[in-house]
């Protein structure tokens, strides 16, 4: 940048002193032009000579984020040819800062020199024309400099706004993860509670069948396998540091009905009722993920396509359990909302060992897939 300054410099003053000595000046003396012109020779190359240095210098600065008195200068000493590149460019920069104090005091010191210098001119014989001619390029400089400007706010916008959307989506997540927790915890509380209330059983009755003493032993090693699933889902979760969804622990025959009493039509088939009532048996991660996905799946239709039929759907694949629910929508619908809720549930998903597809065509679908077991 600064080379091309310093070349176009060069090419600007060689054309002022042609236009100023006139054609074959580089074969004369300096003594040969009158104290007028070469006053005006030495105002043009100290200045633009000193507004070099001064560029040279700005051009390797460090810190940029304001306005400094280096371009204020620089911009000052913009009437000499040699200068004429350095000062518009500095003023460009300037004006892209969309700071209108800096702007103003930015092309006053643009226009005062330059006026000064075409006092100081000997042949300036038309002073309407440069003086449009300094509207004309001062007015490209403004125009440039607000576009700069405006594009790089919008691109400093855009990132505030995904550092937004970041933001949010962690805090979604780490909301989410907290109510998993919670809801393991709840879970592993009644769990243990009923291994307390057993063992109390058996430490009290002597008078306990062997057969009634082995069913409350079984129950016992159950809630144990099953808290201790409850514990190591508790772990998981909150060691995995990175974010997270949360649910009600209700079947899924409970979270239908609610949702046919407030209006909402579900289709479900019978196979899918069967594995629903299945659920509860399910580690608790797994219950709940399946349950929230559900619940979600209504609360969206309820909330971006009221009036449609919600199809609820649970299938056995392999190993795992699929969960499927799908609403109509219209292209008006299908783009509201700040989906913050599938956040959560993509992160419960991955939590239990699964996954989550969202699908937005001519339906809205909800595809869940968790480990199953038997």
């Amino acid at each position: 940048m600064l080379a091309a300054s310093v070349l176009a410099g060069l090419v600007t003053l060689g054309a002022t002193l042609e236009y100023v000595l006139g054609p074959g000046f580089e074969n004369t003396t300096v003594d040969q032009y009158s104290p007028e012109v070469n006053r005006y020779l030495a105002w043009q190359i100290s200045g633009g000579l000193i507004g070099l240095i001064l560029y040279a210098v700005q051009v390797f600065r460090t810190r940029r984020d304001r306005v400094q008195v280096l371009d204020y200068l620089v911009m000052a000493l913009g009437f000499s040819s040699l200068m004429i590149v350095p000062s518009l460019l500095t003023l460009v920069g300037v004006l892209s800062r969309l700071r209108w104090r800096e702007a103003a005091i930015a092309l006053v010191l643009t226009v005062v020199p330059t006026a000064l210098d075409w006092a100081l001119d000997p042949s300036l014989d038309d002073l309407g024309e440069n003086a449009l001619a300094l509207v004309a390029v001062l007015a490209a400089c403004v125009a440039l400099g607000l576009w700069i400007g405006r594009r790089r706010e919008h691109r400093e916008s855009a990132a505030e706004r995904l550092r937004n959307a970041e933001n949010k989506i962690h805090t979604v997540r780490a909301e989410e993860r907290a109510r998993m927790a919670r809801d393991l915890h709840d879970s592993l509380s009644h769990r243990l509670s009923l291994m307390s209330l057993h063992a109390g059983a058996l430490a009290y009755r002597d008078d306990l069948a062997a057969a009634e003493v082995t069913n409350a032993a079984s129950l016992l090693q159950e809630s144990a396998r099953q808290a201790n699933d409850d514990l190591r889902s508790i772990l998981r979760v909150l060691r995995d540091g990175d974010e997270p969804g949360a649910d009600p622990a209700r079947p899924v025959g409970e979270i239908i009905t609610e949702a046919r009493r407030a209006g909402i039509s579900v289709l479900i088939d019978e196979e899918s009722e069967t594995l629903a009532a299945e659920v509860s048996k399910q580690p608790t991660l797994i219950a709940h993920t399946i349950n929230r996905t559900i619940s979600e799946g209504l609360l969206n239709a309820s909330k971006h396509a009221p009036g449609t039929q919600v199809t609820v759907q649970l299938r056995e694949v392999d190993d795992d359990m699929v969960v499927t629910v799908t609403n109509p929508v219209d292209d008006r619908e299908a783009g509201e909302g700040a989906r913050t809720g599938l956040i959560g549930l993509r992160e419960r998903a991955r939590a239990a060992g699964g996954r989550l597809e969202v699908g937005v065509d001519t339906h809205f679908t909800l595809e869940l897939e968790v480990p199953w077991t038997r």
